[in-house]
């Protein structure tokens, strides 16, 4: 049982440049909402794609997601998580 956060890159939200990073949960859809409910994030971080269910978080949300325990990950390790929990 395992949230994940990739490692965060700047990208352009809303006109300014910002950190963001996803999250998901290597365990179930129910872990990753109950997680990102308990953070505050709103509904609209979350990205309903196939095979990639995942919360977008922005700056501020990404050291609060680590300190409540999603362990941080590279890009292709969270990718890879991912692909074993939806393979094609």
């Amino acid at each position: 049982m395992a949230l994940c956060v990739d490692t965060p890159k700047q990208r352009t939200v809303a006109g300014r440049l910002r950190w963001t990073a996803h999250l998901i949960s290597d365990t179930s859809l129910e872990e990753l909402h109950a997680f990102a409910q308990a953070l505050g994030l709103p509904p609209k971080a979350f990205h309903n794609k196939p095979n990639r269910p995942h919360y977008d978080l922005l700056d501020h949300w990404i050291g609060h997601a680590i300190t409540r325990g999603a362990v941080p990950l590279s890009a292709r390790a969270l990718a890879t998580r991912l692909a074993a929990l939806y393979p094609d």
